[in-house]
């Protein structure tokens, strides 16, 4: 079972198990502070695909490594927000803190460096490993790659991570169904690993902080830009707009980006492949630029360098479009 010892013993006496739950967050509250968690990395690619749009030249490679610049800017909030009030980002943004689950106390140093490695380490891997998976079942399904495109490993990675997956979101699964039934303390099976359990700040503490520059940003300035630039995102995609204004005149087609001085010549034909310079095979294009190539030369190309050959714009495999062109 689990240790209800109580979390004020200092104060004269141990908590009943009424008084214990009474400080534990609402499942509603866990909720929101991982909604909010999950849309920081968003956010922050918002910002780097920004940069490397209208500087390419000087900011164009961020994009290919925007997953470890989300890792060092969540390296160093959840490393500050840790070790300053026991808890990540989101969490003291709703004003929860980790304490030990046996007696309520605030953390030890140890668990502190071990509350931090996974809040950074875990989100970028799970990253990774979809996004490999994403990427070798692509060319798996290609029809114009053979079972020799892929190695071995990539093979039994195929068929071992849709069930790892499956394991570990179950695993999540239950422990916020034993939460929110009061059967453990625990919301999360990485919060059980560290020993600590999540608490609502006492509002007498929370009048009596005082609140550095510094964190001043990272509990307001940060979460009000992170929407921002959400909402910027939305508008932009076009999410804003009405239905049933009546029929307006088809807006005329976007003019094709310049090509780059560094960049690929353009091909002589269109029917022709500006990489290897033959007929295409496979004809697709790239939705940043419009460009058209053969698939296997555009998929290798961007894979390595992150943008389109001719215009230098960042671009990545998920921006590839099939074309059907009927001979």
């Amino acid at each position: 079972g689990f240790r209800f010892t109580g979390i004020m013993s200092g104060v004269g006496g141990a908590f009943n198990e009424q008084l214990l739950w009474s400080r534990l967050p609402s499942i509603f509250e866990l909720f929101a502070q991982e909604a909010m968690s999950a849309a920081l990395q968003p956010a922050v690619e918002y910002v780097i695909k920004v940069l490397t749009h209208n500087f390419p030249t000087l900011l164009g490679r961020l994009w290919i490594v925007r997953d470890e610049m989300f890792l060092l800017v969540s390296a160093v909030m959840e490393g500050y927000s840790v070790s300053h009030y026991d808890a990540s980002f989101s969490e003291h943004f709703y004003n929860l803190k980790r304490v030990h689950e046996s007696d309520g106390t605030q953390l030890t140093k140890r668990v502190q460096v071990f509350s931090w490695l996974l809040l950074v380490i875990i989100p970028y891997l799970r990253v990774k490993l979809e996004n490999y998976y994403l990427m070798i079942k692509e060319i798996r399904d290609d029809p114009d790659s053979s079972s020799h495109d892929l190695s071995l490993l990539s093979h039994h990675f195929l068929k071992i991570y849709p069930a790892v997956y499956f394991v570990w979101e179950s695993l999540f699964l239950v422990y916020r169904l034993r939460y929110l039934f009061q059967k453990s303390t625990f919301y999360t099976p990485l919060l059980r690993a560290t020993g600590a359990m999540l608490s609502r700040v006492p509002a007498d503490v929370m009048q009596s902080n005082t609140t550095s520059v510094f964190s001043m940003l990272l509990g307001n300035m940060l979460p009000a830009i992170a929407f921002s630039l959400k909402f910027l995102q939305w508008w932009y995609s076009g999410g804003h707009k009405w239905v049933g204004v009546g029929v307006l005149p088809a807006p005329p087609p976007p003019s094709a980006p310049p090509p780059h001085p560094q960049g690929a010549r353009m091909a002589t034909s269109p029917t022709h492949c500006a990489l290897c310079e033959r007929p295409h095979v496979t004809p697709t294009a790239l939705q940043t630029s419009g460009h058209v190539f053969c698939y296997t030369c555009i998929h290798d190309y961007v894979k390595k360098n992150g943008c389109c050959p001719v215009t230098k714009q960042p671009t990545n495999e998920t921006q590839l479009i099939r074309l059907f062109v009927q001979s």
